[in-house]
């Protein structure tokens, strides 16, 4: 009977929500493509009911992310706004088939394979650096093809290294740990090694080995020292970032609408534009300029739930969150392909070791 009403009711909102979006219109470029939109705001707040049951965090940050292509800066919807919302749904979907999919036991399928990921960047890498690059082919005359392995430059490369470290944090694994720290040199990228190291201090502390944190110490300081040597906090990150604040002063509340910093920030700052400065190099930053102040409400709530709810068992990926969270504060993890990919796998295994046992709720 119970089940009955909840089914009667979510029926109703559903077909509450189908109708509204059905007749609701807004300000756009092309009406075909509002129609597109509503038909997937349609899809996304049905969608949101189903993923609310296991985070409501995740749930309400992708109905924000569907409003904010509707609520944009110029008053209508664009392009890269539309195909940056796509992006954000593809992510919910795949977290929400990977915690619905994997368990405790089997996620260990999702740690190896991101070992397998990065050990064959480093190995491409390696291969870079000897002048071999069968996939990537320089034009004749032009200069060696620099040493990214399968990524687009040294900072994604970093990034990616980065997201898969914490599953070599196990027996076995942890034996390819010095591989992988071939490929942070290699790459000369400060951003990902940054993150590895406050996640290291994290997970030695939390193993109660509180003297062992001196080696992330130690690893920054050799690499700033001698493989990253040109590495300057004085750069154009800090003149992107308040260049952005300043605008999200103007729309705080609702943001200049989702992907559309390529549309404002660039455009209207030639000398972000020289630079091809498409992604603010900061995601928490960028996220506030676009979708306002409901963004970071949304993800003080995500890390306070996941504070609350924290156990033991979830320590590994606990620090892969937090090595993402520093890479996003440097880098763009969660707008490339790639690492945006490892980056949901990784929030699903996190709810996965969080979310609570029905069985056991019940027996309580």
């Amino acid at each position: 009977m119970f089940r009955s009403s909840i089914q009667q009711r979510n029926s109703l909102i559903i077909a509450v929500i189908f109708a509204i979006a059905a007749v609701f219109r807004f300000p756009c470029v092309d009406l075909r493509l509002s129609l597109r939109v509503l038909f997937e705001i349609f899809v996304t707040l049905t969608f949101a009911m189903y993923l609310w049951k296991i985070n409501k965090w995740m749930a309400m940050f992708l109905v924000l992310a569907a409003f904010s292509i509707v609520i944009p800066y110029y008053g209508n919807v664009s392009l890269i706004s539309h195909m940056a919302f796509v992006s954000v749904f593809f992510g919910m979907v795949v977290y929400y088939i990977i915690v619905e999919t994997f368990t405790e036991k089997t996620v260990e399928y999702l740690y190896d394979a991101m070992c397998v990921i990065a050990i064959v960047n480093t190995l491409y890498m390696l291969m870079q650096f000897s002048g071999y690059d069968p996939l990537f082919k320089t034009k004749p005359g032009g200069e060696a093809h620099p040493v990214v392995g399968l990524m687009l430059n040294t900072n994604f490369t970093s990034a990616l290294l980065a997201l898969c470290f914490p599953a070599f944090l196990r027996k076995k694994w942890c034996w390819f740990i010095p591989l992988v720290g071939v490929g942070f040199v290699l790459a000369k990228s400060t951003g990902g090694i940054l993150a590895v190291a406050v996640g290291l201090a994290v997970y030695f502390i939390a193993m109660g080995h509180r003297f062992a944190t001196i080696i992330p110490v130690l690893i920054m300081f050799f690499f700033l020292l001698f493989v990253d040597k040109n590495f300057s906090p004085k750069d154009v990150r800090l003149e992107a970032w308040q260049y952005a604040l300043e605008l999200y002063k103007k729309h705080w509340i609702m943001g200049s609408g989702i992907g559309n910093w390529k549309i404002i920030g660039v455009l209207k700052n030639p000398h972000l534009q020289n630079q091809g400065w498409t992604a603010l190099h900061n995601d928490f930053i960028q996220a506030l300029f676009e979708m306002g102040i409901g963004f970071v409400i949304l993800l003080c709530g995500y890390f306070y739930d996941i504070f609350k709810r924290f156990k033991e068992k979830a320590l590994i990926p606990l620090v892969a969150l937090i090595i993402i969270s520093v890479n996003a504060m440097f880098n763009f993890p969660f707008h490339i392909g790639t690492t945006a990919m490892i980056a949901v796998v990784w929030l699903a295994i996190l709810e996965i070791f969080l979310k609570e046992d029905l069985c056991q709720k019940k027996v309580k």
